[in-house]
């Protein structure tokens, strides 16, 4: 039977395995804290009788607050695992448990530090710096904790102070993460289950830094480990998810309105309540700059006007708009892109002429203000959407004072500089907005992150006599049960999008050549950027962008095909065959006529997968998705 104790508030498990000569400094950093700890100590198997010897010796010692337990070797994972469970069960008043590995150590105040930043933010578990033993460098951390950011980058130690209540909810180490990142699993995990850490500067954490180490050999092994990480939670770890994320915790985008010199920060534009003024945002920016501090920046920085804006925004075509500009800017050489109101000829136009006229212009902000010199040129995206040839102001002039006044900050040198950071895995890289898209094989995602439900439809253009009024009337339905709809319009000219129905919430024009060409070439990152967080993906009339339901559906995306009777530009035929080759990819066809239902279930198309009345099916999807 265990021992149970009841004093200590704190336990520190402490695993060793073939590191004798360190583990005994490991525990005594552990038994001089400055407030009173239990230990548990865990021989890992280890082959060594040094390491046996070093726990019974400190057990004899210290018998009133530590424990010995010997496994047989299974990994950290598992031996961490046994040594949380005999700290829970031994002592049972203790809040809050610490993980030690046999190599680092801590100093005298560190438990007690972070148990009160614990106490003081009731935080789930508080994470420090990393102090590097002999080289007296530092990997900081600092900054609050982001979900997003800990998804993207392995930043947070297992030497973490953790709270009881995780452990009684049941995390634990996965020990099946035998070829390393045994933290970056264990966090994420702790975070799906809806905990969240705080981080705490200088707190004494000795972190022992070898040219051979577990750390090398999960990096050795890296893609192969991420790879096992987004299988196990890939019901989690989705482009929705992650852009949900990101509005929350570090938007994407950061709007100058010009004509009101007011900054607002969001990464989907119906959420536009966080607002700066703009001398505090560059006094932000040029902070982040001058600490390289800047994977919470905005991506992108947007400069427009407030008339621009309620025309877009009338239009329902600012989501778009913005996911076009950012498109575009990733391809682009100076990473700057407008959209004018005037016909200009080339893909570049010169800034210092007609592309003033520009009514909104994009940066890939750390791209910009990071240039040796100011650029000239800039990626131009001609106006399709039927804008009124009103006269704007010109936002590429203002965005290149804005980029001006920061220039000189970003390239300074600061004491941050001069910090130890480790490169492959430090927290500070660029924005986190830039690596979301790369996450998932994708370019640019769609920028939407309010709404709760989605449904997408893919038309083409309006040569399908009834398209729009049919499409409507499903959109209709649908935003009656609470959905939120969202028309994508293959297109071949420009048309004015006040003739989409009111019913939808957001309106993509997509042009219909060049997406068709990405689709067939198998570059299909633009395209499942901008349709990749739908719940509900409706293809209408459009068989080539079939081929993109395998990857939807990976990401928990319903795709539904339409099959009717009263095609005319695109042939009944030849939506069934193209349907038919991705058929095991296609969550439902929505069939408008017994006889297609027939059809189909003489191809061999199951009957579960047909359905004939859209809003008895939403029913049933709906209470899935809610």
């Amino acid at each position: 039977m265990e021992t149970v104790f009841s004093t200590p508030a704190v336990g520190i498990v402490i695993t060793g395995y073939r590191q004798a000569e360190m583990f005994a400094d490991a525990i005594c950093s552990a038994l001089t804290q400055d407030i009173q700890c239990a230990v548990v100590l865990v021989n890992d198997g280890c082959p060594y009788s040094e390491t046996h010897e070093i726990c019974e010796t400190f057990r004899s010692a210290y018998s009133d607050r530590v424990l010995y337990v010997r496994e047989t070797n299974g990994g950290p994972s598992v031996a961490r695992n046994a040594g949380i469970d005999v700290a829970l069960r031994a002592w049972p008043n203790i809040c809050a448990l610490f993980v030690l590995d046999g190599d680092n150590q801590l100093r005298k105040s560190t438990i007690r530090r972070m148990l009160a930043e614990m106490i003081r933010t009731d935080a789930d578990w508080v994470f420090p710096d990393l102090e590097i033993m002999g080289n007296g460098g530092i990997v900081g951390l600092a900054g609050d904790y982001s979900v997003l950011e800990h998804i993207l980058r392995n930043y947070v130690d297992t030497g973490s102070l953790v709270a009881r209540r995780l452990f009684d909810a049941g995390v634990r180490f996965d020990p099946d993460f035998r070829l390393g990142f045994i933290d970056w699993e264990f966090w994420l995990h702790s975070a799906r289950r809806g905990f969240r850490g705080t981080y705490i500067p200088g707190a004494g954490f000795l972190y022992r830094r070898r040219r051979e180490s577990l750390v090398n050999s999960a990096l050795r092994n890296r893609e192969e480990i991420i790879g096992n990480i987004r299988r196990k939670h890939s019901g989690w770890i989705t482009p929705r998810m992650c852009t949900e994320l990101e509005h929350r915790e570090s938007p994407r985008y950061a709007v100058l309105v010009a004509d009101t010199r007011e900054v607002m920060l969001f990464t989907d534009p119906d959420d536009r309540s966080r607002r700066l003024e703009l001398d505090e945002f560059l006094t932000r920016v040029r902070w982040h700059f001058a600490t390289k501090r800047v994977s919470r920046m905005p991506a992108y920085f947007v400069v427009t006007s407030s008339a621009f804006m309620a025309e877009v925004d009338r239009l329902r075509v600012f989501h778009d708009l913005l996911w076009r500009l950012e498109t575009a800017c990733l391809r682009s050489r100076s990473g700057v892109t407008l959209v004018s109101s005037y016909e200009l000829k080339g893909a570049h136009a010169d800034m210092s002429g007609g592309c003033k006229s520009g009514a909104i212009a994009l940066a890939n902000f750390e791209l910009a203000v990071k240039a040796p010199q100011p650029e000239n040129t800039a990626t131009l995206i001609v106006d399709t959407y039927g804008l009124p040839t009103v006269k704007y102001y010109s936002a590429v002039e203002d965005l290149n004072q804005i980029v001006k006044q920061i220039r000189p900050t970003a390239g300074c040198h600061t004491a941050a500089s001069d910090v130890y950071v480790n490169n492959s895995e430090h927290r500070r890289k660029s924005p986190i907005g830039l690596a979301i898209g790369p996450l998932f094989g994708m370019s640019a995602l769609f920028p939407l992150a309010c709404t709760k439900r989605r449904m997408g439809f893919i038309i083409r253009d309006e040569k399908w006599a009834g398209v729009v009024m049919r499409v409507g009337a499903y959109a209709s339905v649908a935003s009656s049960k609470g959905w939120s709809t969202h028309l994508y319009w293959l297109q071949p000219a420009a048309v004015r999008v006040e003739k989409g129905d009111p019913a939808f919430k957001t309106i993509s024009l997509l042009e219909d050549k060049q997406l068709e060409s990405i689709v067939r070439c198998d570059a299909i990152s633009q395209v499942l950027g901008a349709v990749g967080s739908m719940d509900v993906l409706i293809n209408i009339c459009c068989p080539e962008w079939l081929e993109i339901c395998g990857s939807l559906r990976q990401y928990q995306c319903t795709t539904v095909v339409v099959v009717s009777d009263v095609h005319d530009v695109i042939s009944k035929r030849e939506v069934i065959q193209a349907a038919l080759q991705v058929e095991y990819a296609v969550s439902v066809f929505l069939c408008d006529s017994k006889e297609v239902v027939c059809s189909l279930r003489a191809l061999g198309v199951p009957p579960q997968k047909l359905i004939t009345d859209f809003t008895e099916w939403l029913a049933t999807i709906s209470t899935k998705t809610s």
